[in-house]
């Protein structure tokens, strides 16, 4: 009886470890269905998060892309939790084109975003 017992007790310990396993297979699935969402390759840059400076409500993500690039973006802390933004997690940044300013020379021009990527771009020539 008490091997009974003991078979019970450690199938009933098997049975809540896999019910905690399917939530969160569950809750992977249901992020990778998100992240389905149609987006061009033009407006999603992937990196690894360097830096995370958290704040009272939102927090401030540094992500450095494989060309050396830095992105900032800033996260209520809940996401940065939620999302596992740590330094050396790999994570996307998505920008929305509308918020993309596109210049050729910014010698002489004053932008309040700290966001600058420089780099070539196909059909562009400095000598135009």
């Amino acid at each position: 009886m008490e091997n009974f017992q003991s078979i019970q007790h450690e199938h009933q310990l098997f049975v809540s470890q896999l019910a905690r396993q399917a939530e969160a297979l569950a809750d992977d699935y249901l992020l990778l269905r998100r992240m389905a969402m149609k987006t061009s390759a033009r407006n999603q840059f992937l990196g690894k998060v360097a830096a995370v400076k958290t704040g009272a409500v939102n927090d401030e993500v540094e992500l450095r892309t494989a060309t050396g690039q830095t992105i900032i973006a800033i996260v209520t802390h809940e996401s940065t939790e939620s999302l596992g933004l740590v330094p050396g997690a790999e994570a996307f940044a998505l920008v929305k084109s509308s918020a993309i300013i596109v210049v050729t020379d910014d010698a002489d021009a004053h932008f309040s975003a700290r966001n600058r990527l420089q780099g070539w771009f196909p059909g562009y020539s400095r000598g135009r």
